[in-house]
C-alpha cells in the first residue's frame, strides 16, 4: 500500500494521456465539423443569383 501511496507519477502520466486523447478527438471532430459544413456551404447555390423581384421585372407602377 505503501508503493501505491507513492506511484502518483504513473496514475498521472495515464491522467494526462487520456486527457490528451480526449483533447485530441474534440480537435479532430470539431476540424472534421468545419471542413464537412466549408464543403457544403462551398457546393451550395442557394444564394448564388438574387431572387428576381416582380418590381424590378415590371418597372414602376405610374
Amino acid at each position: 500500500m505503501d508503493r501505491v501511496r507513492m506511484d502518483d507519477g504513473r496514475a498521472r502520466r495515464w491522467r494526462v494521456f487520456i486527457q490528451l486523447m480526449v483533447g485530441a478527438a474534440l480537435v479532430a471532430g470539431l476540424v472534421t465539423a468545419v471542413l464537412i459544413g466549408w464543403s457544403k456551404a462551398r457546393r451550395d447555390e442557394t444564394h448564388q443569383t438574387p431572387p428576381t423581384m416582380s418590381l424590378f421585372r415590371e418597372g414602376a407602377a405610374p
